[in-house]
């Protein structure tokens, strides 16, 4: 119900040109203060970022193609693995005559990598290896005492590659797995390869290991698989395990006196594999 007397207010209308002034831009003083800003920004901080990169590719702590003490490395003295570190080294050719120090790669720092690709080296112990190590061998002629001196949980991969060894090609400690594969040639004056406890060896043909004593040597629990590789030894057997050997082979040859000198338990499978003794 409407109220006798009452009327509805008048409508207000702002007095003309009043509010807020429109908003001044000026783009040439805009872009003159902007950009010296922004870039002053970006160099503060990439460029002290930069350089703190600097040294550690330098070191090889952060592997870089081309760069870094691995690609530096001539071989003429010993090259350290950091732990957790990547060593590639590809393509060194090793000049005859060269000065050779006792360790050529010092990978003793756990869980290194060491690659090495078309090299060719010589020298006393090629590559010292710590705990958990890994060692990758492809397309190399390689000559040493020792060409890797494993540790414990060491795994060595070998793919084309001929090493000689005056006394071990791979002398490795408990939970050592070696695979070679391709065109390979392992020889050796002592074992081609030891290990202790829980070795395990992969070998893919054609591949030929031979030795003047026993080739392959494992403690307890040694694993074999053999496919088309020959094992000669003239003058100590082709493997020589403890107890609990476990040996598939396939195709190939063992030669040794005897071939095989297996502990308790022994198990092996074997598929048209030649056995001289």
């Amino acid at each position: 119900m409407t109220p006798a007397g009452w009327t509805p207010p008048s409508t207000w209308t702002p007095p003309p040109q009043t509010g807020l002034p429109p908003l001044a831009y000026d783009r040439t003083k805009a872009k003159s203060t902007s950009h010296p800003v922004s870039c002053a920004v970006v160099i503060g901080i990439v460029f002290p970022f930069v350089l703190s990169l600097v040294p550690l590719f330098a070191t090889g702590t952060i592997p870089l193609p081309f760069f870094g003490k691995a690609a530096r490395w001539d071989g003429t003295e010993t090259l350290t693995c950091a732990p957790n570190e990547v060593l590639e080294i590809e393509g060194l050719q090793m000049p005859d005559g060269a000065t050779t120090p006792t360790i050529a790669i010092d990978a003793a720092g756990p869980n290194c990598r060491v690659v090495l690709r078309d090299v060719r080296l010589r020298g006393e112990t090629i590559v010292r290896a710590g705990i958990n190590a890994r060692i990758e061998i492809e397309r190399s002629t390689i000559d040493g005492d020792v060409i890797v001196e494993g540790n414990t949980n060491t795994v060595v991969q070998l793919r084309d590659v001929r090493l000689k060894a005056r006394s071990r090609v791979v002398d490795g400690g408990i939970n050592l797995e070696v695979e070679v594969r391709g065109d390979s040639k392992l020889s050796a004056g002592g074992s081609v390869i030891e290990g202790g406890l829980n070795t395990k060896v992969r070998l893919e043909g054609p591949v030929t290991l031979e030795s003047d004593r026993d080739v392959i040597v494992g403690d307890s629990n040694l694993e074999l698989r053999l496919r088309e590789a020959v094992v000669v030894s003239r003058a100590g057997a082709a493997v020589r395990a403890g107890n609990n050997a476990n040996l598939r082979l396939e195709g190939g040859r063992l030669e040794g006196h005897p071939a095989l000198r297996l502990g308790r338990n022994a198990n092996v499978e074997r598929t048209e594999t030649t056995i001289v003794e």
